[in-house]
């Protein structure tokens, strides 16, 4: 389980920005992050990581730049690891919104009256939500990897390398909403987020699993 840094997409021309999350800095480009809250920086899996906090706060690290989303086909992934499940919805890990397409790419955890879902897809801006749910407990124990895919068409949801589902979304909003990017929105996760990344196009299966799985290359702390 490498870093990114050490595959073979660190090179690619499409990576728009690259967190490993020792800080703000963006350490592919220059798109470099601001700090609501004061997210902390401390051991994670690989090296330092974003922490959250154990319960939930107004804490996320943004910049007001759609990172090349322009509302066709992107990619958003990262490490996750939850420090406290707690009893609220809409728990936002990624966004990324475009201002010219009023659209947005979501990805959250939701309480669900106690059947944990991730909550993912595209949102049409004062049109509709096409949105999906999918059971599951990430836990407070275990890192998991987290891929939200779009491809122009359909958005898929990868956890721990494997699709495990999708929505289908196309066209525009009308309701008009700014350029942002966002790890941590709304109801901000009670978690460690590491290694995160923007792709201003689909990764294939075998590119998110790679992320998933790559043993080549990197050190693997795992301080947390």
């Amino acid at each position: 389980m490498a870093e990114l840094i050490n595959t073979s997409l660190f090179s690619d021309a499409n990576l728009q920005a690259y967190y490993r999350l020792d800080d703000v800095n963006d350490d592919k480009n220059s798109n470099n992050l601001t700090n609501t809250g004061s997210v902390a920086f401390v051991g994670g899996k690989y090296g330092s990581c974003a922490d959250f906090g154990a319960t939930i706060n107004i804490k996320n690290l943004s910049i007001a730049s759609n990172l090349g989303y322009d509302g066709g086909a992107y990619s958003i992934c990262g490490w996750i690891k939850f420090r406290t499940l707690t009893t609220d919805d809409n728990v936002g890990i990624f966004r990324v919104t475009n201002s010219d397409t009023d659209t947005r790419l979501d990805l959250h955890y939701d309480y669900n009256s106690g059947t944990r879902q991730i909550g993912f897809g595209r949102s049409r801006v004062g049109v509709a939500d096409d949105y999906k749910q999918y059971t599951v407990s990430l836990g407070t124990t275990n890192w998991n990897h987290i891929a939200h895919v779009y491809n122009g068409s359909t958005c898929y949801l990868y956890v721990n390398g494997v699709n495990v589902d999708s929505v289908a979304s196309t066209g525009s909003g009308t309701s008009a909403v700014g350029d942002i990017f966002n790890i941590g929105y709304d109801n901000d996760p009670a978690a460690y987020l590491e290694d995160v990344a923007c792709f201003d196009r689909e990764l294939t299966s075998a590119e998110v699993k790679q992320l998933y799985e790559d043993t080549g290359g990197g050190f693997l702390f795992n301080f947390l």
